[in-house]
């Protein structure tokens, strides 16, 4: 007779397996005993979203994806809220995408004033020498 915990995860294992199915992903059997995400290919996904994604049938990736990309983008920003994906695919308030193209194009200045800033100091350091 299976533990509860095995129980478990065999019904985790059968909402990621249809969410793969749904999303043309490639499934992994996973070990749920004290873990509640899933790494699907290059992403990672709660339990929670698996859940909700099965349970109603979704499956737009893109709709999915634009979800996931949203959140990799705010997810540094505490003041941006990062909705879960019942909320996103019910139509809650977001960035646009002019929004977030705004915010990486900032993020890539940031990352080549830094970059100049060191190779700047480097090359002070290197005249002293």
């Amino acid at each position: 007779m299976k533990t509860l915990a095995e129980k478990y995860n065999d019904v985790c294992n059968e909402y990621v397996w249809q969410f793969c199915e749904n999303y043309e992903f490639s499934y992994c059997e996973q070990d749920f005993d004290n873990v509640g995400v899933v790494w699907i290919g290059d992403f990672v996904f709660d339990l929670d979203t698996i859940r909700y994604c099965v349970d109603n049938d979704l499956k737009d990736e893109k709709e999915l994806l634009e979800w996931y990309d949203y959140c990799s983008v705010v997810v540094d920003y505490p003041q941006i809220p990062k909705p879960n994906f019942r909320a996103w695919h019910m139509g809650c308030p977001r960035l646009d995408k002019e929004q977030i193209m705004e915010i990486r194009r900032l993020e890539q200045n940031v990352a080549n004033s830094k970059q100049e800033l060191e190779e700047l100091i480097d090359n002070y350091a290197d005249e002293k020498d």
